[in-house]
């Protein structure tokens, strides 16, 4: 009876911890997930804590807005000065500084124009595309880039389109997530442009809400 008594008290007491999620495959933010999972199982003093998956995926600014109304728990971004003054960051840099290594993405027209001997002039010709609410738009343009922000899609679909269609000339991503990416939109006519490396403070972080900090 009273292991019973213990295992219900324990079921009763065991928390959901809610976390946002740009994409809905199963295979996106397999890394952030692990790091929560080690992070609960070395604070076990603070209880049993179960990970629950947003319902559907959202923009960066949409899971601000729900940590914010206190419908989920942690979301995991970019920072920028904004995002600190709203959310509360948890300054374990994720990807360590290699959010900040960009690689560009471009229509293989372009390899022509981006050749080796290319500089910063070259580059600051182009149009390249971000995501419209991400941080990275600010730090580009502060330094002088052409970007155009494009709504949120499920896998970067638009911007490897507007890049495929010749819309854009460059889609500058995260050396990390490229190959990946890549292979995802192996239909497209895109490919990898190999001379250029974006370098920037970027640092990529858990938020939670200034309403929930525990």
């Amino acid at each position: 009876m009273m292991m019973l008594h213990t295992l219900l008290a324990a079921d009763v007491n065991a928390k959901e911890l809610v976390y946002t999620r740009a994409f809905a495959d199963d295979d996106y933010g397999i890394y952030h997930v692990a790091v929560l999972h080690a992070l609960l199982n070395a604070t076990k003093e603070y209880g049993d804590v179960t990970l629950v998956p947003y319902p559907q995926p959202i923009t960066q600014s949409r899971q601000m807005l729900s940590l914010l109304k206190g419908e989920a728990d942690i979301m995991w971004s970019v920072t920028n000065q904004a995002r600190e003054q709203k959310l509360i960051p948890i300054k374990l840099p994720l990807l360590k500084v290699f959010s900040g290594f960009k690689v560009l993405v471009i229509n293989p027209s372009r390899r022509e124009e981006l050749t080796k001997s290319a500089d910063s002039r070259t580059l600051k010709s182009l149009t390249m595309v971000q995501g419209s609410d991400w941080p990275d738009i600010d730090v580009l343009t502060a330094n002088g880039y052409s970007v155009e922000g494009e709504d949120w899609s499920l896998w970067f679909d638009s911007m490897y389109s507007m890049v495929s269609r010749n819309l854009v000339d460059a889609f500058p991503c995260n050396v990390i997530e490229v190959h990946r990416d890549l292979e995802r939109h192996k239909d497209k006519y895109v490919t990898l442009e190999q001379f250029h490396l974006l370098k920037y403070p970027n640092y990529e972080y858990f938020f939670v809400s200034p309403d929930n900090p525990t």
